[in-house]
């Protein structure tokens, strides 16, 4: 009797002594994969870390030859100020939109975007090989740490060709290495424009160590170590210096053309009379203004605004409302932004606000209410009451009236300040089509005044229109108070509009 259970035992039993053994072999196998890879990834990073080391060595060895003298006054150029025209509103009786189509002349096309600048080799942290100390501050509203040695810390007591070279000798030191990690986590982390990534190495530099000349030459090691085509210098006083290239041209910033014919510009500082030092550093990139991504900043919220598209009597346009609220932090980091445009066309200096995101907070405030609003809505009736809505509910004010000079708002600006002028309209509607309804979106400029242009696709609303790129715009004017989709405001010009587009999403 006892028999008749062994077999089956045995049986059930086996196929566990197998699995068991399967599962042992893997597990050896998994950590022998893991262990290998780790030795490559070390070897690896050891090949970086030798390579990065003699770069910065020999860049060392010609900083010292390297500084030329400038002693010819810096160019600045003062921001265009633009005439404005005043809002008007459509007449009693609104003219019916008749397909007119517009001549294009002028079409400013964004730049394609590129990737951040990064470093030569990637730059891991790793253990110290001397005690750091944690340094902490507060950026754009957000708590920031940065380690740094805790002895011996980087100082700048004189300042000359030989003392800058030294400097840099001294922070291309091992014991660095988790600062500049820290940095371009915190970068990526952030997602920081280039912009603010600049503005956070002044604020780590800052936190780590003391006096204005070593802060700057620390911010400037950081920048170029991350990628960025910076130069350092010094005034005739002992005062150092930070220039850095754009492929933007920067109105109201002092900048020097060096000799590799290169404009570079002065990052927070003025100066007459500069020794740089011109030498490049591999795969350097310039500076981009341009704003990809929403940034994670962790400030505090404004207070909730409410905003509602107002009946008028000629129009019958379905009202939107909605509440929202803005990211403070966003809102300073813009006020500092500088005015720019890209290769010396003063018409492009709206592409950086237009193709810049909508902030976090103000998305999840305003977009819902909209949202509800035109679910279900045709493309032509749905751009009409975001048309109807920016018309409507922001108050116009001239920009010398509130600022006492020209200023164009980034879309969070707008729904931040209480006056708000043609530009910042036309740079709203196109994010708010853009975002709530994927149509593309073009602006127009005519002397004095922006409006927008919005392609429809399959649906083709009555109305001026132009053709960008083998598609249709329809013309939307959100300073023609009441006026529909494809109506032109009075006295302006369509055959004389720059286009400026297609935006991005």
């Amino acid at each position: 009797m006892k028999h008749r259970y062994l077999l089956p035992l045995l049986l059930l039993s086996a196929p566990v002594a197998v699995a068991q053994t399967d599962s042992s072999e893997f597990d050896r196998f998994r950590e022998r994969s893991q262990q290998q890879f780790d030795a490559f990834r070390e070897r690896q990073q050891r090949e970086f870390d030798a390579y990065r080391k003699r770069v910065n060595d020999e860049y060392a060895q010609f900083m010292q030859r390297s500084f030329r003298s400038h002693n010819e006054p810096p160019t600045v150029e003062e921001k265009p100020h633009e005439r404005e025209v005043p809002p008007r509103p459509v007449p009693d009786e609104v003219p019916a939109p008749q397909p007119r189509p517009v001549p294009v002349d002028t079409v400013i096309a964004p730049p394609a975007p590129r990737p951040q600048p990064v470093p030569i080799a990637p730059i891991e942290e790793r253990p110290a090989p001397a005690p750091e100390r944690t340094c902490r501050f507060r950026f754009l509203g957000t708590e920031c740490s940065v380690r740094f040695p805790a002895a011996g810390s980087f100082a700048l007591g004189e300042v000359s060709d030989r003392a800058l070279a030294d400097a840099w000798t001294a922070l291309g030191d091992d014991r660095y290495r988790n600062f500049l990690a820290d940095c371009l986590a915190a970068r990526q982390q952030m997602r920081l424009c280039d912009w603010a990534y600049v503005q956070l190495a002044a604020a780590a530099a800052a936190a780590c160590v003391q006096g204005r000349n070593a802060q700057t030459f620390l911010q400037f090691y950081l920048l170029c170590q991350s990628g960025y085509r910076c130069r350092v210098g010094y005034t005739a006083d002992g005062t150092v210096v930070l220039l850095m290239a754009t492929d933007y041209h920067l109105f109201d910033v002092y900048h020097y053309t060096l000799d590799d014919g290169e404009v570079y510009y002065l990052i927070g500082a003025q100066a007459d009379r500069l020794r740089v030092c011109e030498l490049a550093y591999p795969q350097e990139q310039r500076l981009s203004l341009h704003i990809g991504q929403t940034m994670r900043l962790g400030g505090t919220h404004s207070a909730e605004r409410r905003l509602e598209a107002r009946q008028l009597p000629n129009t019958r346009v379905p009202l939107v409302a909605s509440t929202v609220a803005v990211d403070r932090s966003l809102i300073d980091f813009y006020d500092g932004y500088p005015v720019s445009c890209l290769r010396s066309d003063r018409y492009s200096k709206w592409v950086a606000y237009a193709e810049s995101p909508l902030g976090p907070e103000a998305q999840a405030t305003l977009y819902p209410s909209l949202r509800r609003a035109l679910e279900g809505r045709s493309k032509v009736e749905a751009v009409g009451m975001l048309l109807h809505f920016v018309q409507t509910a922001f108050v116009y004010e001239y920009d010398d009236t509130v600022w006492g000079h020209d200023r164009v708002f980034f879309p969070d600006e707008t729904l931040f300040y209480p006056y708000a002028d043609c530009e910042d309209r036309a740079i709203l509607f196109s994010r708010l089509v853009r975002d709530l309804l994927d149509l593309p979106v073009v602006l127009l400029y005519y002397p004095g005044h922006l409006a927008a242009a919005v392609g429809f696709g399959g649906e083709q609303p009555a109305g001026d229109y132009l053709t960008v790129g083998g598609r249709r715009y329809v013309v939307c004017d959100p300073t023609y108070i009441g006026a529909p989709v494809g109506l032109t405001m009075p006295g302006m010009d369509n055959g004389k509009a720059v286009v400026i587009g297609p935006l991005k999403k």
